[in-house]
């Protein structure tokens, strides 16, 4: 990455859009305990989350860049805003969403997402620099 400018680094995977839906850019999600190379929205209060989806609009079946690492903007619960500088963990409240905490990684092993990098109102995507405090066996696909 150039200093001043650039495209930010991140670790890619690429799994398929188990959801019932279309993909839906920030979305946490885990992966799919009955199909292969699948992943599902992450389950409200699991320790399962193993990315953020990376682009919107791709159909159920289709191949869904999933963020692992780095910078990207993620999904938080509709009830909740941000606060830059705390934990993002995963919603014990809502199914594929986020929320912010004091405690880093959340108070479960496996909750932790990363940094709020901005402050903003509630049910909105905001920019967060991932960590995530489990990695599951996602394939990695590339790095941009």
């Amino acid at each position: 990455m150039k200093l001043g400018g650039g495209a930010p680094r991140r670790i890619v995977g690429y799994m398929l859009n188990g959801t019932a839906q279309a993909s839906v850019l920030g979305q946490v999600v885990s992966a799919s305990t009955s199909d292969d190379n699948t992943y599902v929205a992450a389950a409200a209060g699991g320790t399962r989350a193993c990315g953020v989806v990376g682009q919107a609009g791709i159909a159920v079946g289709g191949m869904v860049p999933i963020i692992r690492h780095g910078r990207a903007q993620v999904l938080f619960e509709t009830d909740a805003a941000t606060t830059r500088g705390l934990w993002a963990t995963l919603s014990v409240t809502a199914e594929g969403r986020a929320s912010d905490s004091y405690v880093a990684g959340g108070n479960v092993y496996g909750q932790g997402i990363g940094m709020i990098l901005e402050s903003k109102d509630a049910n909105v995507l905001v920019w967060c620099s991932l960590t995530f405090s489990k990695y599951m066996d996602v394939p990695v696909g590339n790095i941009d």
